[in-house]
């Protein structure tokens, strides 16, 4: 759920979150005794160092750019994300800011299973339902799956709204999301995974007797091997005209956030036969954004910083070190995946940016933790 402030699209918690963050950090932070003190920083300065490299790579592409404003804008959402980064590293209770993520992502599916439901469209419906946001609250809420009924509840509607969202990067991320969850599971907990499946096979089932839930997803599945589909047109006349312009200025892009302005500008990239171009317009795909408009430097900065993330959250000794925190770990961990598919699939607006900004927060959040336990345990 987003508004437009300023020509800003902004989540509805967004700014009430950073002003609680901000103020905490101001007023509260200067009078907490424990310092923050972090043993292997070396994650934490590949971090920032690889940050402030996809900085760089945003500031030298003002001068290529053809409207530099978008590239201030562009900056200044990414100072919001590193600003959220920031806050969420220095606030003391982990277990709270992953719950405050978590509503924030399971808010939009409800709103949009109420407004399902007034329309009389839940399950005839075209993409009325919140595809990514639910497969993200899945992922935070699933670890904590066998522990309570109502989550289980809560689990199973999600997986329901994934599939009828219709939508197949949500249907990829959540059999991803699954079978990542079954296969750290099925040597302890084999009788829980069986029991898993069992419920995913039911709901597929009950579904698919459903009719125009059957024709909607048969029509989603097979629409990638159809000729004759305008999405798989315009998708690959998108990777074509995508790979045109970042061969003219490989290295440091086009300007961030002229992507659209670029490709008026020059009509012969793509000459009119199977796209309809905007100056808003942004290639489908995070990662193919991001090397276009902010070349090699821009796309490699940016999967350093995934890759350190990765690092973390997918660190044996840390997972195993956390008895209290294992299961938001292993909810991190599944988001993590989530993210992947979402920016393979999607770009980063709106609510992208805060979820984004606090994601990478708890991920290093996870290194003060290390600190703090071998700290105790001397």
């Amino acid at each position: 759920m987003t508004f437009l402030l300023y020509g800003y699209q902004f989540n509805i918690f967004e700014i009430p979150l950073l002003v609680y963050l901000i103020s905490y950090f101001t007023i509260e932070l200067p009078f907490v005794n424990n310092k923050i003190i972090i043993e292997d920083k070396k994650y934490l300065n590949l971090f920032f160092m690889s940050f402030i490299l996809l900085f760089i790579s945003k500031i030298i592409t003002f001068w290529p750019a053809i409207n530099k404003t978008l590239v201030i804008s562009d900056f200044f959402k990414w100072i919001e994300i590193f600003l959220f980064v920031i806050l969420v590293f220095n606030f003391k209770n982990f277990k709270h800011i992953y719950w405050i993520l978590f509503l924030i992502n399971i808010f939009p599916v409800l709103i949009s299973i109420y407004s399902s439901i007034l329309n009389h469209n839940i399950f005839s419906g075209y993409r009325v339902l919140a595809g990514y946001s639910s497969i993200f609250s899945l992922s935070f809420l699933i670890p904590f799956y066998k522990k309570n009924r109502f989550v289980s509840v809560i689990c199973i509607l999600l997986m329901i709204t994934t599939i009828l969202s219709i939508t197949r990067g949500a249907w990829l991320a959540l059999i991803i999301v699954l079978g990542y969850y079954i296969l750290i599971n099925l040597r302890d907990n084999r009788k829980h995974i069986f029991k898993i499946i069992g419920i995913v096979v039911i709901v597929i089932l009950v579904l698919m007797n459903i009719p125009t839930v059957q024709n909607n997803i048969y029509r989603k599945a097979l629409d990638p091997f159809s000729l004759q589909s305008k999405s798989n047109w315009e998708r690959s006349g998108m990777l074509f005209l995508s790979l045109n312009i970042f061969s003219k200025n490989p290295i440091i892009g086009i300007g961030s956030g002229n992507f659209g302005e670029y490709a008026i500008r020059n009509p012969h990239l793509y000459k009119g036969k199977y796209l309809e171009i905007s100056t808003n317009m942004a290639p489908h795909v995070f990662f193919l954004q991001l090397l276009v408009e902010n070349g090699i430097i821009g796309l490699i900065s940016f999967l350093m910083i995934f890759l350190i993330l990765y690092k973390i959250l997918f660190n044996k000794n840390l997972y195993l070190i956390y008895n209290d925190y294992k299961s938001y770990i292993l909810g991190l961990r599944m988001l993590f995946l989530s993210l992947i598919i979402y920016l393979v699939f999607g770009f980063v607006a709106g609510s992208s940016r805060l979820i984004l900004g606090l994601f990478m927060g708890l991920c290093l959040s996870i290194l003060k933790k290390e600190s703090i336990i071998r700290n105790v345990e001397k």
